[in-house]
């Protein structure tokens, strides 16, 4: 068996731990970028994931 592709992915979470919102990157170097201009404005309440998949690489709390 071959590795699959997986998106990379920005997901916003609300205090009740409820996905509000989700975008998908094709790769870590086109998502990072992307994370690091959110997570200067997280809203309080608010958890920022960067994923892999399921995978939580960078985390930041509003």
């Amino acid at each position: 068996m071959g590795k699959i592709h997986v998106d990379h992915r920005l997901i916003w979470r609300n205090a009740q731990d409820r996905i509000v919102r989700e975008e998908t990157f094709a790769s870590f170097a086109l998502g990072k970028p992307e994370f690091d201009k959110a997570a200067e404005n997280v809203e309080p309440g608010v958890l920022l994931t960067f994923q892999h998949g399921a995978r939580i690489i960078f985390r930041a709390q509003g």
